[in-house]
């Protein structure tokens, strides 16, 4: 079974990061797609953990695993004695994201999804949508555990969705109408996972270079930096008490893959055209201030745009 093909858990994600953090995670996942035999997420642990951050190591042992997988469950699992000290059946006891961990938080290559999430399609084009970046949630956050991860559709564009609907109110303080959150992502989507089940999408092929974050310029785990007045939202439905996510930093550019084609956008006469440079632009590349409501599963999510 070759892993390109078997969805990798967020454990395994996390522990590579942790261990090869001078590495791209998308090289790295390259090198472990070479295995092809049985039992991968356990075989892909025990080889990690025997690699200790080395990717020489990471090639021997795949070739190795490939030759025989026994030998580096027993290397990474008994002692000398034939006692059995590891179990890599179960997941890499990694800790929870922290405000300066970035292990699950980055911009392009793959998303990791809860099981039986789909990726998303646009509701004006019906293409389907380009994984701009995700964002975990930290220790002690409200929404602790959660993944976040945003999409948005580079096939289409339409004057009326270039950044999220605002509600017609003041958005100070608003009072965001019953189903609008349910209703308003249109070309783009919020997509909600559980951290410790979610798993890489092998299926889904990059458009946008991977690239760690910065979580103190997105400030995760913190409180906003507004560019202009405060705008955090008063309540949803039955919400009263929206908790501060995440905020995109203003002008961020999402560098394009070398294969990715190029980003629809509005011409000088409001016609659609092919938009210029390497990169992608998430509304309008202004500061995007993202706000959640009640429990994370229901993926309550408000998002705020400001430029200067």
């Amino acid at each position: 079974m070759s892993t390109g093909r078997t969805s990798l858990p967020a454990d395994v994600v996390a522990k590579i990061a942790a261990d090869f953090p001078h590495e791209r995670l998308d090289s790295v996942l390259a090198i472990l797609d070479e295995y092809k035999g049985v039992e991968g997420p356990r075989i892909i642990r025990c080889i990690i953990h025997l690699a200790s951050g080395s990717t020489n190591q990471l090639l021997d042992l795949i070739a190795n695993a490939n030759a025989d997988y026994r030998n580096v469950v027993y290397w990474a699992e008994y002692d000398r004695d034939d006692r059995r000290i590891r179990d890599f059946t179960q997941p890499f006891a990694v800790a929870s994201a922290g405000p300066g961990d970035v292990s699950l938080s980055f911009v392009g290559g793959r998303p990791l999804l809860s099981s039986g999430a789909e990726i998303p399609t646009c509701a004006l084009c019906s293409e389907r949508m380009c994984f701009f970046f995700q964002v975990a949630l930290p220790v002690d956050h409200r929404w602790q555990g959660a993944l976040v991860a945003v999409f948005q559709c580079v096939s289409c564009c339409s004057e009326d969705a270039l950044i999220p609907e605002m509600p017609s109110v003041a958005l100070s303080g608003a009072e965001i109408p019953p189903g609008f959150l349910t209703r308003y992502q249109t070309n783009f989507r919020i997509v909600v996972s559980d951290a410790p089940t979610a798993q890489v999408r092998n299926d889904y092929h990059p458009l946008i270079q991977h690239a760690s974050i910065d979580p103190s310029a997105w400030r995760i785990g913190a409180e906003p930096q507004w560019l202009l007045d405060d705008e955090a939202p008063g309540s949803y439905e039955s919400f009263k008490d929206p908790v501060f996510l995440f905020q995109v930093p203003l002008g961020m550019a999402f560098i394009r893959c070398p294969d990715a084609p190029p980003q629809k956008t509005m011409g000088l006469e409001g016609e659609v055209v092919d938009a210029d440079g390497p990169q992608y632009e998430l509304f309008l590349s202004n500061a995007s201030y993202f706000f959640g409501f009640g429990a994370p599963a229901a993926g309550r999510i408000y998002v705020v745009t400001q430029t200067e």
